[in-house]
C-alpha cells in the first residue's frame, strides 16, 4: 500500500517538475540497485567463505569422555579468520529422518585460516537413565546444522 503512495508521489513531482523530479528518482533508483548489489554481492561471499569450511561430529567416548562425549572438529579452509561459531548439534535414531536431539554449540574459539580444531562437549537434556528416548547416546546419529560463523 505503502509502494502507491510512494508511486503517486513520484508522478505528482514528475508532473511538476519534470527535471529535477527525474534526477531526484535516478539518483534513488541508483541507490537502491547499489544496495541491492552489495547485499547480493556479501551473501555471496558469506556462502563461498562457508564452503570452504568443515564441521565433523562424532560421538566418540575415546577421544573424549563420558561426561564431553561428542567432539566437533572445525576445519578453516578458507582465507578469513573465524572468531566465534555455533552450531545446532542433533541426533536422530538410526534408520529414522525425525531429529530426537538437538542442542546448541557456541565457541569463540579464534579459528585461523588452514588450522583444524576439535572440542569436546557435553550433552544437556538427556533422561535420568542418561539416554535420549531410551536409547543411549552412543546409538544415535550425530550431526549438525549450521548457525553462525563469524570473522
Amino acid at each position: 500500500m505503502h509502494f502507491v503512495g510512494i508511486a503517486l508521489v513520484a508522478i505528482v513531482l514528475v508532473a511538476m517538475f519534470p527535471r529535477a523530479a527525474g534526477f531526484i528518482l535516478l539518483a534513488v533508483a541508483g541507490l537502491i540497485v547499489f544496495f541491492v548489489l552489495n547485499i547480493l554481492e556479501a551473501r555471496r561471499n558469506r556462502e563461498n567463505v562457508l564452503e570452504r569450511m568443515s564441521i565433523g561430529v562424532i560421538y566418540s567416548e575415546a577421544e573424549c569422555s563420558s561426561a564431553y562425549p561428542i567432539q566437533v572438529t572445525f576445519s578453516n579452509k578458507s582465507t578469513k579468520t573465524v572468531t566465534k561459531y555455533s552450531i545446532d548439534l542433533t541426533a536422530h535414531i538410526a534408520g529414522r529422518s525425525s531429529v530426537v536431539f538437538s542442542q546448541t554449540i557456541q565457541d569463540d574459539k579464534i579459528i585461523n585460516p588452514g588450522q583444524v580444531y576439535s572440542s569436546c562437549w557435553r550433552l544437556s537434556g538427556l533422561d535420568q537413565a542418561g539416554t535420549v528416548r531410551g536409547v543411549p547416546p552412543r546409538e544415535l546419529q550425530w550431526s549438525y546444522r549450521y548457525g553462525r560463523v563469524d570473522w
